[in-house]
């Protein structure tokens, strides 16, 4: 368990706007929140449960949302839920987020005793707060103890409710499971808006193909053939080959290395939808297990094609970089220039005038041409075009 200013400089790579949180006491709790500049996020109140913050999406839009770690100990949940209603009476469009450690209904529970204490003391306060649960996709269980054996045990304990206000403004709002992974808890993503569905990228080359000796080697061979033509003409040609070779190896080995997040993830969760009371249920901490087990192999790999270290550090280009500057450009507009004159332009044919005589400028000869070269092109016995071809 860090403190949280421990974990702030360890995700200080991250870039957040803020941040903020409560540490952990003794073996449980702990509470870090950050945020990027892109999200207006304040904090109004910092507990060892929770973290109260006004969100706004605009002037006009200013919504509540409260992050939570419910008590783990049964005797001191009931604190919590008086504390959480004090704020409720006086912010009543909020939305609560995060793992409440509490069961609400039998069909949330899968494993284990029966018996769930304060599930109907829980209820009971919901609705006296109007609380409503969002609709949530994906596996049915956020929790798991882990064993192999008989006594293996899953819980929803991850989840959302929301007043009946804030499902006014946001009633396509829904919370998407993800697998359990490498904690005994699933992470959960809330979405004010249904999401659009994922859309596959073209395969990029990575860096951590440079570490292979094969590679290195390749490398080194087609950089000392020689090609005929110009210096530039031979650069792009070498570029052009050792792009087709990195590409198809790059390919080939992430294939016959198995490794694929996507099929993690997927593999995970598939096998996640099948458990039931019994054998599946021990077979699905084994399978899990087995995968991750897999992915930590190959550790190095995946922190060198990191998603967030290309976005922070700049490595390569990434899928959100791009769409973020397509979405940009969609939106440049020029409505106005200033002339040589000082004045401004803003009508559509003025502008195009303008351009259109600022290119003829930039690209027409003031000078006489220079007839010394210092390289006769003609050795090289280059294409060109026929006095009648111009």
């Amino acid at each position: 368990m860090l403190p949280v200013h421990i974990v702030t400089q360890k995700l200080s790579a991250f870039q957040f706007a803020g941040s903020c949180g409560c540490d952990a006491q003794g073996l449980s709790g702990g509470l870090f929140l950050g945020w990027f500049p892109d999200v207006h996020l304040v904090p109004l109140l910092v507990s060892s449960n929770f973290v109260f913050c006004k969100y706004s999406k605009n002037v006009n839009e200013i919504s509540h949302v409260l992050f939570l770690y419910g008590a783990p100990h049964v005797s001191d949940r009931g604190r919590v839920w008086e504390e959480i209603s004090v704020i409720l009476a006086d912010y009543p469009r909020v939305v609560l987020v995060g793992d409440f450690n509490q069961v609400e209904f039998l069909d949330d529970k899968m494993g284990g005793s029966t018996h769930i204490p304060q599930r109907n003391q829980f209820m009971q306060w919901r609705l006296d707060h109007e609380l409503q649960s969002i609709p949530f996709s994906g596996p049915s269980f956020t929790w798991t103890n882990g064993h192999h054996d008989n006594f293996v045990s899953f819980e929803r304990l991850d989840k959302a409710y929301a007043s009946s206000s804030w499902l006014l403004d946001f009633p396509d709002a829904g919370v998407t499971h993800q697998p359990i992974l490498f904690s005994d808890h699933a992470a959960i993503i809330l979405r004010y808006e249904p999401s659009s569905g994922s859309v596959t990228r073209p395969y990029r080359v990575d860096s951590w193909c440079l570490q292979a000796k094969e590679v290195v080697a390749h490398i080194i061979l087609l950089w000392q053939q020689h090609c005929l033509g110009s210096l530039m003409f031979s650069l792009s040609s070498k570029l052009s080959a050792l792009r087709r070779f990195l590409l198809s190896w790059c390919v080939s080995h992430r294939r016959a290395w198995g490794i694929n997040w996507r099929e993690l993830t997927t593999a995970v969760s598939a096998a996640s939808y099948s458990v039931m009371p019994g054998i599946s249920a021990s077979l699905f901490i084994s399978s899990r297990d087995e995968h991750v087990s897999r992915a930590q192999a190959t550790f190095m790999y995946w922190k060198q094609r990191s998603k967030v270290r290309w976005d922070v550090m700049g490595d390569s280009p990434s899928k959100l970089f791009f769409l973020s500057v397509q979405a940009r450009k969609r939106r440049n507009r020029i409505t106005g220039l200033c002339n040589d004159s000082n004045q401004w332009v803003d009508s559509p044919p003025a502008l195009r005038s303008l351009i259109l005589d600022y290119y003829s400028d930039l690209y027409q000869t003031h000078g006489p041409a220079s007839t010394s070269l210092d390289f006769d092109w003609d050795q090289l016995q280059l294409p060109h075009l026929l006095p009648d071809q111009i």
